[in-house]
């Protein structure tokens, strides 16, 4: 009888151990571990960033007139390009990464224009600026001012690191008799990031 109660209580020590482990076991393999965290994203204005080059090359601006002349072996006048790439001269120049200016030469006579050319870049890491233009003149009765992005359009979309043109071109619409005339020209660029 020793020995059956000895076995029994092998029998009932080992089941036993058995559930403990079994228990043991599966409290381990069901333990959470739990990551919790705040994320945030702050709007950066280093983030957008669309300017006037100005890295010092000529390429950066071109400016010219056209003006009226006369030719005297066909006694017309004809469409005479002037342009201005004298850096003592500088009838355009970027003043700031935000603003650019130039002011005619030598407009006289109906007819005649001034076309101003800069290159503007977006600088921004990762956000895409779409572009507007729009431009205007305070003597409308002598002046029309006309302006656009690229070849041609008064809108465009720019890549980051990307580098197009705006050009504002100045007409006289009427020949000055008597005094001189003289506009304010103002072209405003808009870049607003695009947002995916």
């Amino acid at each position: 009888m020793k020995n059956n109660k000895k076995s029994l209580s092998i029998v009932l020590f080992a089941l036993i151990a058995v559930i403990v482990l079994g228990i043991g076991y599966a409290t381990i393999t069901a333990i959470n571990l739990t990551i919790n965290g705040t994320a945030t994203a702050s709007p950066d204005e280093n983030n957008f960033k669309v300017a006037f080059m100005t890295d010092g090359e000529d390429t950066n601006i071109n400016y010219k007139e056209v003006l009226k002349q006369f030719n005297a072996e066909t006694g017309q006048y004809v469409d005479t390009e002037i342009n201005y790439t004298d850096k003592a001269t500088k009838p355009a120049v970027v003043d700031t990464d935000l603003t650019a200016h130039f002011n005619t030469q030598q407009l006289s006579s109906q007819g005649e224009k001034a076309i101003a050319t800069y290159r503007v870049k977006n600088n921004s890491p990762a956000l895409k600026a779409n572009l507007s233009i729009s431009c205007s003149s305070t003597n409308s009765e002598y002046f029309s001012t006309t302006c656009k992005i690229g070849t041609g359009n008064t809108t465009a979309l720019l890549e980051p690191g990307a580098v197009t043109t705006v050009t504002v071109e100045v007409n006289v619409l009427k020949t000055p008799v008597t005094t001189n005339q003289s506009s304010t020209i103002s072209t405003i660029i808009t870049a607003i990031p695009e947002t995916n």
